[in-house]
């Protein structure tokens, strides 16, 4: 990771002291920080309403983008975005993806909180969404990051029933959860061809 990005993220987390709500950090950067895979340009941060608001007030000067009702396709979410030392950060707030009847909400309560991972260094602890919310998050969106997200799981050594029993645990429905499988099959298939 480039160093000013992680420097960046340790100053937004200093900066942020003040502010109790619980916020987890998620995207590239994220990876990169338990895999020491990609190379991220920004820091995208998950939050409820309320933290992401505070959070804003917090960063007013450095905002690009004030904390706003954002209902752009393939999410809807409160959102705002921020500059730091020339380093995008964007928070985003009870992020929300609809799925044919499935409403998908990020949001660091419940069941993603308890499985949040923790990052220690720099003199800080970093709060990272749960892989298996990585996986189902980047799966959602189209974006086949989750492949690298799969990659995490198997180093870790966390089994499919595992990752299926926490979205089973977050409501995603039975049908989406054999889709994912299928075309994470159908990948791990074609990397053995």
């Amino acid at each position: 990771m480039k160093v000013e990005l992680l420097q960046v993220l340790v100053d937004f987390i200093h900066k942020t002291e003040p502010v109790s709500g619980p916020w987890l950090l998620g995207g590239s950067t994220s990876l990169k920080l338990l895999s020491g895979t990609g190379e991220p340009g920004d820091i995208d941060v998950f939050t409820d309403v309320a933290t992401g608001a505070a959070l804003s007030e917090v960063l007013q000067d450095a905002l690009t983008s004030p904390w706003r009702w954002d209902p752009c396709w393939p999410y809807e979410n409160w959102r705002a975005e921020l500059k730091l030392r020339g380093i995008k950060i964007e928070i985003y707030g009870d992020l929300t993806i609809r799925k044919g009847n499935y409403t998908y909400v990020l949001s660091p309560r419940e069941v993603v909180w308890a499985k949040r991972r923790v990052w220690q260094g720099c003199g800080v602890k970093i709060n990272i969404i749960p892989v298996a919310e990585q996986i189902l998050f980047n799966y959602l969106v189209g974006k086949k990051s989750y492949k690298d997200w799969l990659g995490v799981a198997r180093r870790e050594g966390l089994p499919w029933t595992e990752l299926e029993g926490y979205w089973l645990a977050r409501g995603v429905p039975v049908d989406l959860i054999k889709n994912l499988r299928e075309e994470v099959l159908a990948y791990a298939g074609n990397r053995q061809a």
